[in-house]
């Protein structure tokens, strides 16, 4: 970016740096949940990266959000179907990412969770995943306030993952 001084003398400015911040991945090959803790102070936008995934038996697929005094389990309002199906599900204890796939449905996909209020700790979200042994997309949509500025999430499953992995991204 160049910029002017009042006599008109042109300069460049140095911007800061934008974009997201990586997380590390984890593993989703045991175990019912994974949780991402120290998210900043800030952060405004979240994206969770779901690499083949899958879980034992039929079971649902969640994101808690939480702060400084832990994961909330309530209060969620969302709902997630798979496309071309009849089943839906309406959650308040989860961001609902997915509900009832099949045993051994290696998901892949991502949602994305945006900062919609900042004085109420709002936070929305929506996802999209494929399932890649049934071809099937899954929705999810929701929101959910917290008493406090987020500072971890927490993916969690009904049943005990098998495969996979997740990372988060934000900015």
């Amino acid at each position: 970016v160049i910029e002017t001084n009042a006599s008109g003398v042109l300069s460049f400015v140095t911007l800061p740096s934008a974009g997201f911040t990586q997380g590390t991945e984890q593993a989703t090959g045991s175990g019912s949940s994974v949780t991402f803790g120290s998210i900043p102070s800030g952060v405004d936008m979240i994206v969770v990266n779901f690499d083949d995934v899958s879980q034992t038996g039929t079971t649902d697929l969640g994101i808690q959000l939480g702060d400084a005094g832990g994961i909330e389990t309530s209060g969620y309002i969302g709902g997630s179907t798979r496309a071309g199906l009849s089943s839906t599900a309406f959650e308040t204890d989860v961001m609902p990412v997915m509900e009832g796939a099949g045993a051994s449905n290696n998901l892949v996909g991502s949602a994305i969770l945006t900062l919609t209020d900042a004085a109420t700790y709002t936070w929305t979200f929506q996802s999209l995943l494929h399932g890649t042994s049934d071809g099937i997309f899954i929705m999810g949509v929701g929101n959910k306030s917290l008493s406090a500025e987020l500072t971890q999430l927490k993916i969690l499953s009904d049943g005990t993952f098998d495969n996979g992995a997740v990372n988060i991204m934000y900015q």
